[in-house]
């Protein structure tokens, strides 16, 4: 639990057998690339059984920390398997300002109950989410996402897009209390009850469900299902900053990471480095035209629905270091560099000297910078690169 922080990372963390997992009451916080699985009632045999609540995340805040601009981005969750497991759950007190919650690219799996409680929190954005096999044990027709007021305070312009919902029973993929409001379109709905914004019913086709492979087959119906995350407004032209619908959907790092990575219509990606209002600056040199679409990671044109964005060459990809060169010199600062086959399935390289992280790069070409001015001369040294 992180309370009253700010400007703060939790990633690649495995996690299992505990209650709450990760509960963050802070601002600007990027919760990214953790496994968190795998809580029971038998875990804990003196707690309070069906009574205990086991969520996923949390974040909960208060006057004194409030949880605002949070992103929770492809995490994998699951076996979560009693009354009150939860993916997020967030239920604001009145005197807390908690808004601007992203929830994208995470796989849910295999929960007891209800995969998200939106209670009395703002633009709460929920996008390309795969979430499978849930409410079970709920023992009512509970959504996979519900919006609900918490006393006088109303969850109020949030949105779910984009996602594939499976084997939820016969509960809605949403549900939007009197008061509250939700922008929903483009979801998948497969064994689920129905919904409007469901764009699709049939089999998603997952590769593998039961491997916890939710990658999309050929033949899928959540191949490009979806819609692109916003859309350029005002006139066309090219350059580094451009205005968009609603920008407050991406992130330019917090200071915490890069920021996101993104397609303005059939472009090449560029990385988000700045937001000011409806204003994008990226890092490179786009050209656009009013209404294109602008498209997050590694999405196309056409948006898929779910989690992972379909690719027909499948989603191997090799990494080779490509300098310095086998046997060369080197001293002062060295550039080192990474060629990647499949620059689309990767989010960044890092780089190794003799097994200890030295650099990374997030975009191609991946070079980055080693100071070997610091090596005994004539030392040897293995340099590798991983994606």
């Amino acid at each position: 639990q992180m309370a009253g922080g700010h400007h703060m990372l939790v990633e690649y963390n495995h996690a299992h057998r505990v209650g709450d997992f990760v509960n963050v009451h802070a601002t600007q916080a990027v919760v990214r690339n953790n496994w968190l699985h795998d809580f029971q009632n038998a875990y804990w045999p003196e707690g309070g059984g069906d009574a205990l609540h086991a969520d996923m995340f949390q974040p909960a805040g208060s006057s004194e920390f409030p949880s605002q601009f949070q992103v929770y981005e492809s995490n994998v969750l699951g076996d979560n398997i009693e009354l009150n497991s939860h993916i997020l759950q967030m239920r604001t007190q009145e005197s807390s300002p908690d808004h601007h919650i992203l929830f994208r690219g995470n796989i849910g799996y295999n929960h007891g109950s209800y995969g998200m409680q939106c209670g009395g929190v703002d633009n709460v954005y929920w996008y390309n989410n795969t979430i499978h096999d849930i409410n079970n044990l709920q023992g009512w027709a509970a959504p996979a996402a519900g919006y609900n007021s918490e006393g006088t305070d109303d969850a109020l312009d949030n949105q779910n897009f984009n996602n594939v919902y499976s084997d939820i029973g016969d509960g809605p993929p949403l549900m939007v209390e009197a008061g509250c409001s939700c922008a929903a379109s483009n979801n998948g709905c497969f064994e689920t009850g129905d919904h409007e914004s469901c764009v699709f019913t049939g089999d998603p086709l997952f590769a593998d469900s039961a491997a916890l492979d939710f990658h999309l087959e050929a033949g899928s119906p959540a191949i490009d299902a979806g819609k692109p995350v916003t859309t350029v407004v005002g006139a066309g032209g090219s350059g580094t900053s451009f205005d968009v619908e609603q920008a407050d959907l991406f992130i330019d790092g917090y200071g915490v990471v890069e920021g996101d990575l993104v397609r303005v219509g059939d472009g090449d990606p560029a990385r988000i480095v700045s937001i000011a209002g409806s204003t994008i600056t990226v890092d490179r040199t786009v050209t656009w035209s009013s209404g294109d679409g602008v498209a997050w990671r590694d999405q196309d044109g056409s948006p898929d629905a779910g989690a992972f964005e379909f690719r027909a060459a499948g989603y191997d990809f090799e990494v080779v270091v490509a300098g310095p060169t086998d046997g060369a010199a080197v001293g002062g600062l060295v550039e080192l560099a990474a060629e990647v086959d499949s620059p689309d399935l990767v989010r960044f390289v890092l780089f190794y000297v003799d097994g200890v992280p030295a650099a990374q790069a997030f975009d191609a070409p991946y070079t980055a910078l080693w100071d070997a001015s610091r090596e005994p001369t004539g030392s040897g040294h293995i340099v590798e690169a991983r994606a």
